[in-house]
């Protein structure tokens, strides 16, 4: 019997999903690519070249932060329309 190692393709996380194309970098206004190392774990990093700011962050953290964000914001707005 052959034993043989197949490579199961990488699946983009839900996080990886919502956010694709949405996170901004502070520094120079360019977009963030999440970058999945093996050693580190998740990370975001700036695409534009000349800036490459890194972001170590979990997506179980990402998540929660940009929940709250959220939820801060709703409740702003339901207090000023109040």
């Amino acid at each position: 019997m052959l034993n043989a190692v197949v490579p199961v393709p990488r699946r983009a996380t839900g996080v990886e999903d919502a956010l694709k194309g949405k996170v901004i970098c502070g520094e120079c206004g360019s977009r963030y690519e999440r970058i999945l190392d093996n050693r580190v774990g998740e990370k975001w990093r700036c695409k534009n070249p000349e800036c490459s700011t890194t972001v170590k962050i979990t997506d179980a953290l990402l998540t929660e932060q940009v929940t709250d964000l959220m939820n801060y914001a709703y409740r702003k707005r339901q207090q000023s329309s109040t």
